[in-house]
């Protein structure tokens, strides 16, 4: 993205980058202590708010709750007269506006004799006492909860809240407090009745809608259930419970937040609100007289709006100042790179090969500065360089015209006319050389000594490059010489005398590897000498493969050793003889791994019924470069094959 932009740019955008992470740190560290502070603020709020709640609710609910217990001990002293409890039950009634009603429930016979079941109860309707007696036996009020569970408990209790209809047509609590006989000697303080206070739960509504809860948030009142007595949604008052939404919902955490609200623990939980779907944070208590519990729910979106709202002008006002400060960047930087820029203006036209283009002028000490003198240096020194370099080439032009010239000199000595005797029958033959560089010291040769005699030999100069070449040169020479002036000498005797003559005045200590033989094309008679060369391979007429190994002296040139001798075998029509250098079987592949004799002997194999020497060398050939794929030749690569068809030869 930034490969093609200008440094100008790029400077701009590294610093700016930089700017932004550490803003971007910055600014995540801020949020998230912010937001760690707001939600303990709230949620400590929260917890006073509900604390104050609970604390208002139930000094209302302990004070009730004395009234049934004061009565208790009006009973348990000694009150006996059924109007007299009459006209005190009404009393009472009437002086505690907290009140609804309040009944005293006997047991049998425990006020009037012989009454199984007596039960007074006042209650309120439209601003009159109203008296009622709960005595009906299809009522049967000793079955009734508020009336078996405190008797059994032997304790006050709360009943679950209900709705009074047909009465105040109001939801209702009622207190239930058990009183005993008088310890008079006669009853042993035994449990005598049930004294109960109805009281009006409306009010509750108004305590929780007075909650100021941001703008959304919401208060709400569980029974000892979990049935809802106070929500916003008055459907759900009286009418559901938390399980029953958590059930609808499939909200496992909602189950949760149930459990520990009905078994009277104290807390907070992150929620998501049922009705709306939004994430909000909830603080709950118990009342602990009744056993209700409350809540209060705060909608995390308005909890972090404040932040929110920040968090967003923050967001603008880093935009403009990122913009800002991009461009005060980029006026900087443009200043700074101006220099580099006239400068890489100059470098391109010395690039071109305008070597006295006009440098800028930079005066200052800096690294730009520095920069500038250097191209100054680099500006004179490739300008020598260049000079340098054209008469350099010019004479790296002229060697390779020599070099080129050396080499067509050297393969005109090699016979590279193909089949070279095409009026003959009796022979065919073929052979290639290829230097490993433009000239090398690798040599084959053939030649008629009369009618009836071939000679033939192939070399391997020690080194590469003209002096090899050189060398080649006149051990071919010699070749040539010898063979001619000693006719009917035998090969050993030949090269003996081509030794002695390359041993004289050898200062570079140059020798050449060297096989030579005479074949006589009538009788097959094959006379060999071998001066330290590879092993030639014979393929006979039915494809049998030998190598002629027969060593005879050391290589020709280093020095003047004892008379080479001469090695004699007889061949019959068909058989090919194969003559290479160490080119072929040291080649060197890319894993440095040799060609060897082994490869050279499979390929032969499959030529065994091949009578033309150049598909047989081609072969090999190719075998090699095969092998060698791109690794560079480090030898040169020369085989000679001669097929000796004989004079009455019939090709199979």
């Amino acid at each position: 993205m930034l490969k093609n932009r200008s440094l100008r740019f790029k400077l701009s955008a590294f610093i700016l980058t930089g700017t932004i992470l550490v803003a971007a740190v910055l600014f995540s560290y801020y949020y998230s202590v912010s937001r760690k502070l707001i939600l303990e603020s709230a949620l400590t709020n929260a917890r006073h708010l509900t604390m104050e709640t609970v604390n208002s609710v139930e000094n209302v609910f302990r004070s009730t709750a004395k009234i049934p217990e004061n009565l208790v001990y009006v009973f348990e002293t000694g009150v006996t007269d059924e109007k007299a409890l009459y006209r005190f039950m009404e009393t009472v009634v009437k002086n505690n506006t907290e009140l609804f009603g309040s009944a005293i429930a006997f047991e049998p016979g425990a006020m009037v004799p012989g009454v199984e079941r007596f039960a007074p109860y006042f209650y309120k309707n439209n601003g009159q006492i109203v008296y009622s007696n709960l005595s009906d036996p299809a009522y049967n009020y000793h079955l009734q909860d508020w009336y078996q569970i405190p008797k059994e408990l032997n304790k006050p209790v709360w009943s679950e809240p209900y709705f009074d209809e047909g009465g105040g047509d109001i939801i209702m609590a009622t207190y239930s407090v058990p009183f005993r006989w008088p310890n008079d000697g006669v009853n042993e303080n035994k449990f005598r009745g049930i004294i109960t206070i109805d009281i009006s739960l409306v009010w509750l509504k108004q305590v929780f809608e007075e909650l100021s809860i941001y703008e959304t948030g919401y208060g709400f009142l569980l029974s000892q259930s979990g049935k809802f007595l106070v929500h916003p949604d008055p459907d759900n008052v009286m009418n559901a419970s938390i399980f029953d939404i958590a059930e609808l919902q499939q909200d496992e955490k909602l189950r949760e937040l149930g459990r520990k609200m009905v078994r009277g623990q104290t807390g907070f939980m992150n929620i998501i609100e049922p009705v709306t779907g939004q994430e909000v944070y909830l603080c709950f208590a118990p009342f602990p007289s009744s056993g209700y519990s409350m809540g209060i729910v705060i909608p995390t979106a308005e909890l972090f709006a404040g932040l929110t709202r920040l968090n967003r002008n923050v967001a603008i006002i880093a935009v403009l100042g990122l913009l800002a400060l991009f461009g005060v960047i980029s006026l900087i930087s443009g200043r700074i790179t101006e220099p580099i820029r006239r400068l890489s203006g100059a470098t391109t036209l010395i690039g071109q090969g305008d070597f006295n283009a006009v440098l800028p002028k930079i005066d200052t000490n800096d690294e730009i500065g520095q920069l500038m003198r250097s191209f100054e240096t680099m500006q004179i020194a490739l300008a020598e360089y260049i000079e340098n370099l054209k008469k350099t080439t010019a004479d790296k032009e002229k060697i390779e015209g020599e070099l080129r010239i050396a080499h067509d000199i050297q393969m005109s000595i090699i016979p590279r006319t193909f089949p070279p005797f095409p009026d003959r029958s009796d022979v065919d033959i073929y052979g290639i050389l290829e230097s490993a560089k433009a000239v090398g010291g690798d040599l084959y040769d053939f030649f008629l000594l009369d009618e009836n005699r071939l000679g033939a030999a192939i070399g391997d100069v020690s080194g590469k490059g003209v002096p090899a070449s050189l060398f080649m040169a006149v051990t071919r020479t010699l070749l040539r010489a010898k063979s001619m002036n000693m006719k009917n000498a035998s090969p050993g005797k030949i090269v003996t005398s081509m030794d002695i003559d390359l041993c004289t005045e050898n200062d570079a200590s140059m020798f050449v590897t060297f096989f030579y033989f005479i074949l006589n094309l009538k009788t097959g008679e094959l006379e060999y000498c071998n001066a330290g060369h590879n092993p030639p391979f014979v393929l006979d007429e039915d494809g049998e493969i030998t190598a002629i190994d027969t060593v005879h002296g050391f290589p020709l040139g280093v020095m003047e050793a004892e008379p080479y001798e001469t090695g004699k075998i007889k061949i019959r029509p068909g058989t090919r003889i194969v003559l290479y250098t160490d080119g072929v079987t040291e080649a060197e592949n890319e894993a440095r791994e040799l060609f060897k004799e082994k490869r050279l002997l499979e390929t032969l194999k499959l030529m065994k019924d091949v009578q033309d020497p150049k598909e047989i060398t081609l072969a090999v050939k190719k075998a090699v470069k095969e092998f060698t794929l791109e690794a560079e030749q480090s030898d040169d690569l020369t085989m000679l094959v001669i097929n000796y068809l004989g004079g009455n030869y019939t090709s199979k």
